[in-house]
């Protein structure tokens, strides 16, 4: 579902860039997502109840979600 059309133009549209995701050795049901956006973007789109939703629909237990904000400088 991460690969397709659909979210392709979700991320477009609410400001997503994704950078890299990768599975955990350990436990590959474990997953990481990096994505670039303006600061805020990503904690307002992934708090939204229809995005949840959607996250959820494919799989995704959204309550394991981590957001956090980076910088380089």
């Amino acid at each position: 579902m991460f690969d397709s059309p659909e979210i392709d133009e979700f991320h477009k549209t609410v400001g997503l860039t994704p950078l890299y995701r990768g599975k955990s050795l350990i436990d590959p049901k474990e997953v990481i997502v990096i994505h670039q956006a303006e600061e805020g973007v990503a904690k307002h789109v992934f708090s939204d109840p229809e995005t949840i939703k959607n996250i959820e629909s494919g799989g995704h237990i959204y309550s394991t979600t981590k957001i956090t904000s980076w910088v380089s400088e």
